[in-house]
């Protein structure tokens, strides 16, 4: 479980891509071939259709810092994961993100309650014992490492919007 948040370009077409690499054919199925392959073409696919990946654990107190940033916590947010949405972030969202995790002291963040109930339910039904959940690095060079890459993107092909994927 966890947040992997991915800036995507607007300039392309990504079903378009994952045909054109074969990641894909026409039907939407994928082609049942060997996972290195596939990997190695879905490596050339990501490098031409994304900007900037981010991932944060279900456990990781910070892992909803970004959504914070970006004001998406109530649409993409789904406390142990992100809600599988896909939402379009301006290049005014990504810099006042960056201000906002400049400006920001992270001591004793602490995880949301419902990914933290949602893990231990999840661990007992698996058998374990509850997660011990760590504190986290508390420090969101992730973050703006993801928001300048995005800012980056954006400022090179002269604004516009990029759809960021939070699952």
């Amino acid at each position: 479980m966890g947040h992997d948040i991915t800036a995507y370009r607007s300039d392309v077409d990504r079903d378009a891509l994952r045909i054109e690499y074969g990641l894909i054919d026409e039907d939407g199925d994928d082609s049942g071939e060997e996972v290195d392959e596939w990997l190695a073409r879905y490596e050339e696919y990501d490098k031409h259709a994304s900007v900037a990946h981010l991932r944060r654990s279900a456990g990781d107190p910070m892992n909803q810092v970004i959504y914070l940033a970006l004001g998406v916590l109530d649409e993409a947010y789904a406390g142990p994961s992100g809600k599988g949405v896909e939402l379009p972030i301006s290049l005014d969202q990504l810099r006042t993100a960056e201000t906002v995790l400049l400006n920001k002291t992270y001591q004793g963040v602490k995880l949301d309650p419902k990914a933290s109930r949602i893990m231990n339910i999840l661990q007992r039904m698996l058998g374990g014992s509850e997660v011990v959940v760590g504190v986290g690095e508390q420090n969101p060079e992730q973050e703006l490492e993801f928001v300048r890459a995005c800012i980056a993107h954006l400022e090179e092909v002269e604004g516009g919007a990029l759809f960021i994927l939070f699952s």
